[in-house]
This record gives structure tokens, sequence and C-alpha cells, in this order.
């Protein structure tokens, strides 16, 4: 298995309109995708001004998959324009590990 992990930065403001998006646009799309096979998504508050960091984990059959999924070297990060828009910053890429150790 894939681990594809992506971070962002928005805003406690901004965060409902994130989360509504990503249940609305990108779940829905990720279950269409061959060899995924599932995500977490992790939040935490960054700082005293409001910003929330947002970790994502998607979960992958194989490498094939993920190229499949964002294009070859597959490290292009998903990020459809309505949900860059309540973002703050974000990552450009992602990055991939392969599972070694499962419970």
């Amino acid at each position: 298995m894939i681990i594809r992990t992506w971070k962002a930065i928005t805003t406690e403001v901004k965060e409902p309109e994130y989360k509504a998006l990503v249940e609305s646009i990108v779940l829905p799309y990720f279950k269409t995708c061959m060899g995924y096979q599932g995500c977490k998504f992790g939040r935490r508050n960054q700082d005293s001004e409001g910003k929330v960091e947002i970790l994502v984990m998607t979960f992958w059959e194989s490498m094939e998959a993920v190229t499949a999924f964002s294009g070859d070297p597959g490290a292009h990060a998903y990020l459809p324009e309505e949900i860059a828009k309540t973002l703050e910053s974000y990552d450009s890429t992602s990055e991939h590990f392969e599972t070694f150790i499962e419970q």
C-alpha cells in the first residue's frame, strides 16, 4: 500500500468551507479512482492567530494507482481551484510512502 501525504494551511473561519468542499467534490472523486483505498484528514491549530494546519493522507493500492490518479511521476497535488481559494498556503506536491508495518 502507498500512503500519499499533503499539507495545507487554512484559517478557523475558512475551515468549514474547506471541509464542505472536500466532502462534496474530493471524496466522491477519490471513490472513482482505480486503486484508491481510503483517506484520513487531520487538523491542528497552528498558532494563536486562527491558522489551522491540515494533513491529508490517502491510501493507494500501488504507485501505478497513484500515477493513474495524479499523472507521472505522481507527485502533483490534486487541488480543485475552488478548494485552493479556502487555503492560505498549500504544498504543490505530495509525498509518497510505502507501507512497511500495518496493524
